[in-house]
């Protein structure tokens, strides 16, 4: 083990939210300043997810309950109330207005972290508040840890799981014998978060497939009764001397420029559409040109293999047979 922390929540698996109050910054026509994700953390919570600190410093066992309330927040949060100045220093009251349950006294911005997806793997970076698990009001712990009870995270060298028996058992005895329970490495955690996001990517994949062989199906079809209703026509093609390869040329050229028009189209409505996908599935870039060119690829080579074999047929007719049956 190379360090541990409590908080209420892990990243990316649950999270509420607060308001605040900005000291010496006019309110204007609203109650509050704005509003931000919130999270109680120990002191060892930001060496364990390794989150980076950008200015201040971090909580430190000092930051108890006794001590002056501290705050330290996002650069999410930095960059959007403080976009043009410095955060340290700063005086802000979380949750005046929710009742004496959450009130707490103003508390000082000592530190500015990295941003963390705090509400998903697929989401975008929120303003986000961490504060001294010691220094939360006690009516507002007594709350919350009826529908969050208290997690822990370890940060180990080797398996996680290789320490679960010893962690459990010294997590029992400091609670007085209390039960560890809803063990989860954070890549279970990271994963159960990304759950609906990869059944999205399946079940696109899975159409995707199903558009492509639908797509070699037509463009089949649609070549073989062109060629079928220009029998007569091709039959003098090449009774006049048309070779074999020159009618096979021509018949697969039109069904690719059919397929290449269709690809184009489908090329520029996809960069229309590609930001959409974003938050369906973790991980696609609003445009990636790696993929739009592969794709493409992929949808000419279907055409050419669905328009050669009534192009090949074609290129095998007898004119004798064809302009006698004609």
């Amino acid at each position: 083990m190379t360090a541990a922390a409590s908080s209420w929540m892990l990243p990316v698996d649950s999270a509420f939210s607060s308001s605040f109050i900005i000291a010496g910054r006019p309110l204007g026509s609203g109650l509050v300043h704005g509003g931000a994700l919130m999270r109680p953390v120990s002191s060892g919570y930001f060496p364990v997810f390794r989150v980076p600190l950008r200015r201040g410093r971090f909580f430190t066992e000092r930051d108890t309950a006794s001590a002056a309330g501290v705050a330290v927040i996002s650069e999410a949060m930095a960059k959007r109330y403080w976009a043009n100045g410095n955060p340290i220093g700063q005086r802000i009251t979380i949750d005046r207005y929710l009742g004496p349950d959450f009130a707490a006294p103003p508390r000082e911005i000592v530190g500015v972290v990295g941003d963390v997806r705090d509400l998903g793997i697929n989401q975008e970076p929120l303003p986000l508040i961490y504060v001294p698990q010691a220094q939360v009001p006690n009516g507002m712990t007594s709350i919350d840890t009826r529908v969050l009870p208290i997690t822990w995270a370890v940060r180990t060298a080797a398996d996680s799981y290789t320490f679960r028996s010893s962690i459990q058992r010294e997590l029992k005895a400091a609670s007085g014998g209390l039960a560890v329970a809803h063990i989860r490495s954070m890549d279970e955690v990271v994963k159960q978060s990304t759950a609906r996001s990869d059944f999205n990517a399946v079940l696109l994949t899975s159409f995707a497939g199903a558009a492509l062989l639908l797509a070699a199906i037509g463009i089949y079809g649609l070549i073989s009764y062109s060629v079928q209703h220009r029998m007569h026509e091709l039959g003098i093609r090449l009774a006049l001397g048309a070779t074999p390869r020159q009618v096979r040329n021509m018949v697969l050229s039109q069904g690719v420029r059919l397929a290449g028009a269709g690809v184009l189209l489908g090329a520029i409505a996809s960069l229309g559409l590609a930001r959409y996908m974003t938050t369906m599935v973790y991980g696609v870039k609003p445009v990636d040109p790696a993929v739009i060119v592969l794709s493409c690829l992929a949808l000419g080579f279907v055409a050419v293999l669905a328009a050669y074999v009534p192009a090949n047929r074609a290129a095998k007719l007898d004119p004798v047979e064809v302009l006698k049956s004609e």
